[in-house]
């Protein structure tokens, strides 16, 4: 029986839940034929070998002729500034808001993207326009924020582009229909419940509004998932079958957050499963969340030879981008790749970029190296920018399995680790889809010059393969799931025969 495990120095509690023995479904559906662990595998496999990782040059026209200024910025460091000011007179908001613009027209690596000149400058002269009808002299902070983020989110989407508490962010919304269920073969898709099969969805795909879910028991089937990008209470699709048309409502389904805990070690009927609810980072003594570097790591190692392995993500807000590559090479012995290639608005410097240099932990952690550099190559690109993560792609073949759980809280770093099992065989990400975090990253951290409101502007970009990820949407799982991921997780492996014999 295992209890009490001392691991890389930890005294590590592990847990032992005896609820063990195989699931089955409480009824049985004549002639359904259940889709088993391995199929799921096979088509997360076909999913993984289909990803076209984007050209690097694609790039090239997000930095034409832009050289960001490091010497003289238009705004101040974060550092440095003072707290923020209840209020902030007229031409001094003014001025802010010219510093913004200048700011981001030559640091900003979505500027470009999002429309250049053309689209921002407009933009801020509408700033400019509210600002000067307002009627009294001195303006509210607060509100100075809020016209500013009102103007600019039309125009960015990013989630780690943040004016005070406002994020630039523009969620889409997914919309799940209840006690629906189908089966799939060569001649569709058939409605479990009255055999009849699906001839049309009207207004969308079939193929991509139904996704493959699972229940509590593990038992998966087919049911219909809507991303529509304007929130409502519902929405209505009609299904068209062979004798009836019906009328069916979906509603969006309302993640909850989960509060931040250490990571952890459980094994339920000797299936591991690693809890991880932050990218710690152990570049210096004081980084954030540092104390769940050590931890985490050392169950890579100490579950490198396990048939299969889960890791809990839900929740993961994310951190250091380093992380997820440093794990899944402790777990694997290889270099996992990212899917997507990093522009970031800041000139190569040879003694930062160095490999030998920084306290950061290498994958041996008795030596300190800059990690970063380790894993990822670092070149220069254009006027005044870098490049990384353009190596070409390679799947990783594996024969252990390796499982992630996500819902919408799985974010940015958390996010990384979701992209990389697509580089793995015989992975799966199961639950929700992830937050959509990832389009933009790095932030350095400003504040407007005379009303101090903080300002975090991001420093890289993300190109990402076609379909695969998109800001907002996230990272879409390989199994959806209805009720608790972790619990339909422990089902599916517990059918197929994992932790079944583990104390019988």
């Amino acid at each position: 029986m295992r209890n009490l495990k001392t691991i890389g120095g930890l005294l590590v509690a592990i847990i032992i839940i005896s609820a063990c023995g195989r699931i089955s479904s409480d009824t049985e559906i004549e002639s359904f034929t259940p889709l088993a662990l391995q199929d799921a595998l096979d088509s997360a496999n076909l999913r993984r070998e289909g990803i076209v990782k984007p050209d690097y040059t694609a790039l090239l026209p997000l930095i034409y002729g832009r050289a960001p200024r490091r010497d003289k910025p238009y705004l101040i460091r974060l550092d440095d500034y003072a707290s923020i000011n209840a209020t902030v007179a007229k031409h001094d908001a003014l001025e802010d808001t010219w510093a913004l613009y200048n700011q981001l027209r030559e640091g900003y690596t979505g500027y470009i993207y999002f429309g250049g000149d053309e689209v921002f400058f407009p933009v801020f002269e509408a700033i400019e326009a509210e600002l000067l009808s307002l009627e009294n002299n001195e303006i509210s902070t607060d509100i100075f924020a809020y016209i500013l983020h009102n103007h600019l989110s039309k125009v960015i989407h990013d989630r780690h582009f943040v004016i005070w508490d406002y994020a630039m962010n523009r969620d889409m919304f997914f919309y799940y229909g209840q006690s629906l269920y189908y089966e799939k073969s060569s001649s569709g898709f058939r409605n479990r419940n009255t055999g009849q099969y699906l001839k049309e969805i009207v207004g969308y795909e079939i193929e991509a509004v139904m996704k493959l879910y699972m229940d509590k028991s593990g038992e998966m089937f087919y049911r219909p998932v809507f991303l529509i990008a304007k929130y409502k209470t519902s929405m209505q699709a009609m299904f068209i079958y062979e004798t009836e048309e019906i009328e069916r409502s979906f509603f969006m389904e309302e993640a909850l957050a989960r509060s931040l805990q250490l990571p952890s070690l459980e094994f339920f009927c000797d299936i591991p499963v690693v809890t991880i609810m932050s990218m710690g980072s152990d570049r210096n003594p004081n980084s954030h969340n540092i104390e769940h570097v050590a931890p985490f790591l050392s169950f890579a190692e100490y579950l490198q030879e396990e048939p299969v392995v889960i890791v809990d993500l839900r929740g993961n807000g994310g951190g250091n981008g380093v992380m997820p590559t440093r794990w899944l090479y402790a777990l694997t012995g290889n270099i996992v790749r990212r899917n997507h290639i990093t522009l970031r608005s800041e000139d190569y410097n040879p003694l930062v970029n160095h490999p030998t240099r920084g306290f950061g932990n290498s994958p041996h952690r008795s030596n300190r190296v800059n990690t970063s550099r380790f894993f990822t190559k670092v070149e220069p690109f254009g006027d005044i920018h870098t490049i990384s993560n353009a190596e070409e792609r390679e799947l990783i073949e594996r024969e252990s399995i390796l499982i992630l759980i996500v819902d919408r809280y799985t974010a940015s770093a958390g996010e990384v680790m979701v992209d990389l099992v697509f580089n793995i065989t015989n992975t799966l990400v199961v639950g929700s889809p992830t937050m959509g975090a990832l389009a933009f990253g790095a932030p350095a951290w400003w504040a407007l010059p005379n009303s101090n409101i903080p300002v975090f502007i991001s420093q890289d970009m993300n190109i990402w393969p076609e379909g695969h990820f998109a800001e907002g949407v996230g990272i879409k799982p390989d199994i959806w799931v209805d009720g608790d991921a972790l619990t339909a997780t422990l089902a599916l492996l517990r059918n197929a025969g994992f932790g079944v014999d583990a104390y019988s």
